[in-house]
């Protein structure tokens, strides 16, 4: 094939546009399948919503009372000791749920703890004499 420099720069625009063209349109397909896929988890998590009942509405009155309050407290306190473990009153706090349980080693592994950290504290002092009393 002979084409002068004018007709070769037209094929390879032409070429160019149509390649440009083809991935255009790849990707606007690739985007309708993605939607269709979201649509379809959408409508499967609204069934399954459906199918396993009611949920349960957030009512304040039954928030703020809660039937087990030391469990409440330990699920916060949970993550609280992995969190801030080298502040003192993480283990402070710990030891008043765990007296109110009456947990007795949990409340002297707190009290060491917090005893690592500042054996100065008053509120330390007043949990080791309440320790040493229970």
């Amino acid at each position: 094939e002979n084409l002068s420099a004018k007709e070769l720069k037209k094929m390879l625009s032409k070429q160019r546009r149509a390649q440009k063209k083809a991935k255009l349109e790849e990707e606007r397909k690739h985007a309708e399948r993605e939607r269709q896929q979201k649509n379809q988890k959408k409508k499967r998590d609204e069934e399954e919503e459906e199918t396993s009942g009611p949920r349960e509405e957030l009512v304040p009155e039954k928030l703020e009372r809660v039937e087990n309050p030391l469990e409440e407290a330990i699920k916060f306190l949970t993550p609280l000791k992995n969190l801030i473990g080298d502040d003192i009153e993480t283990h402070l706090l710990a030891f008043e749920i765990y007296f109110r349980k009456g947990k007795f080693l949990l409340m002297l592994q707190s009290v060491k703890r917090a005893f690592a950290i500042n054996s100065n504290n008053p509120w330390l002092h007043e949990c080791l004499i309440r320790f040493s009393k229970a």
